[in-house]
């Protein structure tokens, strides 16, 4: 009979941990999906539009991008903000233990996470550098 008490007391326990650990995991998800949006709504003025003319793609629908140039601040604020957080989320804050069997004890989670957390950064810095970048390449 003990033996069962002390079975589901673990099982109890784990349970509890990973309500608590499904948070952690849900906020580098949404710190990596918010940092994305933000790089893009970053790049969405300029290196979007660039880029979709140099492939060929045209049309009147391109230059409504250009309407977003204004916010442009705001989007690579919000983005470094999320990016930054995202990252120390990930790569810095130390790591809780996970039970075996749970979300965060596979390496995908994580994974998932850093891919998103690159590709905003990515969007930002095509967003930053843009305004240097494409005048060297218009004059060459």
């Amino acid at each position: 009979m003990a033996v069962h008490e002390q079975a589901d007391r673990a099982a109890e326990g784990a349970s509890a941990a990973d309500a608590d650990r499904a948070p952690r995991d849900a906020e580098k998800t949404l710190l990596s999906f918010g940092g994305v949006l933000a790089g893009i709504g970053s790049a969405a003025c300029c290196v979007i539009p660039f880029t979709l003319v140099s492939l060929g793609a045209g049309g009147a629908w391109l230059a409504n991008l250009t309407a977003l140039s204004p916010y442009q601040p705001y989007f690579l604020a919000a983005a470094l903000i999320l990016l930054g957080l995202g990252f120390w989320r990930v790569y810095r804050r130390p790591k809780a233990a996970c039970a075996d069997g749970t979300y965060c004890a596979k390496p995908v989670s994580d994974l998932i996470a850093k891919i998103g957390l690159w590709t905003g950064a990515a969007f930002v810095v095509a967003a930053l550098a843009f305004n240097t970048v494409v005048p060297l390449l218009l004059n060459s």
